[in-house]
């Protein structure tokens, strides 16, 4: 794979701008919640899992990719944003307009989801053939967890084309769950469990755990068959079915979670990149335990399409973003290459307020989920996650300015390095042993007092939107703020009328 592809590396952010944008013209944009979670989901978050699966199978069997298979998975990649767009499009045209027009913004709805099923199929036929072609090795295993997430998303396609077509409200609760079964637990679970396997260790720069390869080898069948139960219940109407296959997939995920502690114990987290993945990993169980819930004590699929719609928000900016933003902000730095010196200048801008953006996220989160029913306190939450959010584009920018300068002082700094180090100098350095030591000190102690800072800076933001979004709340805004136009001298009343 290429060191640099725009087309593979900005794609995921141009779908995250334009979720942006509906969320701000919301009043005015036809189906806004469902294009904003579905410019996240079916455009961002989709395009990433489906360009670094093809990143990490590479990487796993330890294949090379041809010229040729370069240009194909460009042109896979142009194919998905295709079909990407066509559903975008005309999802929304299907509630806004109806008579004739309704026919064809069906007819853009079907069209767009046979060219996401077409990219997604000739992705799968990659994946399997670099698999039967890999010589072999211990976490060749992996790539089943992509293949068998990309025939998920094919389902997850068809299931959600079938509900834009006009079903019964009862077949559509249905469809939904299998919908939402497919494409999460079964796209997107399966990836990012399938890339965590070894990305995890990698992002906290340690060794995993010893027992990983063998739990997630073992629990692979598990999570394949608890999502086909899920899906066969929802289609058939069972839910006693659909509950139980849900439940043993939550089990499993527990279970394979359990092999990302034995690392993160080791380090902690240090830096942005593996702290945005856990919180989001940590919102994904929360969310999946509000679905599991949901089902339970749904007495038919019609409750449970009422009620599930609730819990977008967990999964979207909690699991989805915070998962997405930290991946990214890992894999840019490790893929554009350089160096050494143009990494660490990538990822020293990349973590810059990573603990405040962190926070900052996720207070926000917890304060607009659970004051929803509280106007004031829910955008006062939605304000703060917005600065952590907005904040990652931020740390983009600037990485790629690092990156832009830094190539261009490497060859400086290695030619003054050779040229101007004299012998003395040389003999009086210190061994490689202590440099390690003394960094690994300095390293512990600046991350302390960055730690600290940032933590303080987050809380005293926090504290300053809480306070003004409760004070709004309670209709406690000064009254000199309050603008309202004159009254007519008809409706004015003598000075006696008026109440202390």
């Amino acid at each position: 794979m290429k060191r640099r592809s725009s087309l593979r590396d900005y794609t995921a952010f141009v779908w995250l701008i334009a979720g942006g944008a509906v969320l701000i013209m919301r009043p005015v944009v036809p189906s806004a919640t469902w294009l904003m979670v579905h410019l996240v989901m079916l455009g961002a978050l989709t395009h990433s899992a489906f360009v670094w699966s093809e990143y990490f199978t590479h990487a796993i069997l330890r294949t090379r990719a041809t010229p040729m298979q370069v240009r194909r998975a460009r042109q896979r990649i142009i194919v998905l944003i295709i079909g990407t767009l066509l559903v975008l499009v005309g999802i929304p045209l299907t509630s806004a307009y109806g008579g004739g027009h309704l026919r064809s913004a069906w007819t853009i709805v079907a069209a767009g989801a046979g060219i996401i099923i077409a990219a997604i199929g000739w992705h799968t036929v990659f994946i399997w053939r670099e698999f039967t072609r890999a010589l072999p090795g211990r976490f060749n295993f992996v790539t089943r967890y992509y293949g068998a997430a990309s025939l998920f998303l094919i389902l997850g396609n068809i299931f959600g084309a079938s509900i834009s077509f006009g079903v019964g409200e009862a077949t559509q609760a249905r469809l939904l769950a299998a919908h939402l079964a497919a494409n999460f637990l079964g796209w997107i679970g399966l990836t990012v469990i399938g890339t965590l396997i070894t990305f995890w260790s990698t992002m906290l720069r340690t060794q995993m755990a010893p027992h990983t390869a063998r739990f997630s080898a073992r629990l692979f069948p598990v999570f394949v068959a608890s999502d086909l139960t899920v899906i066969t219940g929802a289609l058939l109407g069972m839910l006693p079915l659909a509950v139980g296959g849900f439940a043993v997939y939550l089990l499993a995920l527990v279970v394979w979670a359990s092999t990302m502690w034995t690392p993160l114990r080791k380090v902690s987290l240090r830096e942005f990149a593996p702290a945005s993945v856990a919180a989001g990993l940590t919102w994904a169980v929360v969310g999946l335990g509000g679905v599991l819930l949901v089902i339970y004590r749904s007495s038919t699929w019609s409750d449970f399409d009422a009620n599930v719609r609730n819990l977008s928000p967990i999964l979207v900016a909690g699991f989805a973003l915070q998962l997405l933003i930290g991946a990214l902000s890992y894999l840019m730095p490790m893929v554009m290459g350089g160096g050494p010196a143009v990494s660490r200048a990538m990822n020293t801008q990349m973590n810059r307020y990573g603990v405040a953006r962190v926070i900052l996220t996720n207070a926000g989160l917890i304060l607009a989920i659970t004051f929803s029913h509280r106007p004031a306190l829910h955008i006062a939450g939605i304000v703060l996650a917005g600065i952590g959010f907005l904040a990652f584009f931020s740390a983009t920018k600037r990485a790629l300015s690092a990156f832009i300068k830094a190539k261009k002082e490497a060859p400086t700094s290695a030619t003054k390095t050779a040229t101007d180090t004299s012998p003395s100098e040389k003999s009086q350095a210190p061994t490689a042993g202590e440099q390690a030591s003394q960094r690994a000190i300095d390293r512990r102690w600046g991350q302390l007092q960055w730690a600290g800072s940032e933590m303080i800076g987050a809380i005293a933001i926090i504290a300053v939107v809480l306070s003004v979004g409760a004070v709004v709340d309670r209709g406690e805004m000064p009254k000199l703020l309050v603008v309202r136009a004159p009254l007519p001298p008809s409706r004015l009343l003598p000075l006696g009328t008026l109440r202390a």
